[in-house]
């Protein structure tokens, strides 16, 4: 298994664990099936990192969701700023 595919593996694991059987709030608001739009802002001052995995974290849950980076990872932010859409 190459590197690629053990983080996908991992990402996998770790979305598994954190939905258990659902997720209760997407539920509570009849989200299964809608369409929507998100932006990420920072909440704090600091550098970005992790953007490619936020991409597949998302690419497991929806396989149509697109992703406009606002900021690249190394990239220094404060808060306010909006990293991602």
């Amino acid at each position: 298994m190459d590197k690629k595919e053990i983080e996908k593996k991992l990402l996998r694991l770790a979305l598994a664990e954190d939905i258990g059987s659902g997720d209760i709030t997407s539920a509570a608001l009849k989200l299964a099936g809608r369409r929507g739009e998100a932006v990420v802002v920072s909440k704090a001052s600091g550098i970005i990192s992790g953007l490619t995995q936020f991409r597949h974290v998302y690419r497991l849950l929806s396989s149509t969701m697109s992703v406009k980076y606002l900021k690249q990872n190394g990239a220094e932010v404060v808060p306010g700023d909006q990293i991602l859409r």
